[in-house]
């Protein structure tokens, strides 16, 4: 008796100070089935300076490019976050399908913030739409300027938007920020856009 006491003892000693198992996610380690599309973001740049070799054609392409090329960082960001989550890559829709479905569709880049985001979620075959829309502004003189030289700054107005397969709002953030001369609207924006994810209102997974 007095052995099966101690056995018994043992036993419970021995799972009393088993450590606790860590939960720890890893990517794709869900199962998700919703897809969310990150549309182009719609760039206004408000201090381009026009010079007479350029045409209004032109200015609207060098939105577009900047446009793209932050969609993309913009995904990247999102990825990062949602490998964090357990989320599957694929609840991401990859840009360039994105942008292969809005093309095969005949819409323009600049078309794309006049179109409801009913019918742009059923034209990309995504459960939500994540837009960006971002005004650039600048240089403008500070303070400062006026004691130490001729210091400016350009900023950024940024607004993000999450949109379900009917169109309904679901989620938006406003953003806005400044930069030093050295740091154009470009960095802002991509500094803005990199705590995005974290305020995103992902579902408990």
């Amino acid at each position: 008796m007095r052995l099966y006491l101690y056995l018994l003892f043992l036993m419970i000693l021995s799972v009393s100070c088993k450590k606790p198992e860590k939960l720890t996610y890893q990517p794709g380690s869900r199962n998700i089935e919703e897809v969310i599309a990150i549309l182009p973001i719609d760039v206004f740049n408000n201090h381009r300076k026009v010079s007479q070799n350029e045409s209004l054609a032109q200015l609207k392409a060098e939105d577009e490019r900047e446009g793209r090329v932050l969609q993309l960082d913009m995904y990247r960001y999102f990825l990062r976050k949602i490998g964090t989550m357990g989320y599957p890559k694929s609840f991401l829709q990859d840009v360039r399908t994105t942008n292969q479905l809005l093309d095969e569709s005949g819409l323009d880049y600049e078309d794309i913030p006049k179109i409801s985001k009913e019918r742009l979620a059923r034209i990309l075959q995504v459960d939500g739409i994540l837009s960006v829309t971002v005004d650039q502004f600048g240089p403008r003189k500070q303070v400062m300027g006026i004691l130490n030289g001729d210091i400016r700054s350009y900023g950024v107005i940024a607004r993000f938007t999450f949109h379900d397969e009917g169109g309904q709002l679901i989620w938006k953030v406003d953003r806005k920020s400044r930069g030093a001369d050295d740091e154009l609207t470009y960095g802002i924006t991509k500094k803005i856009m990199r705590q995005i994810p974290e305020k995103f209102p992902f579902r408990e997974i």
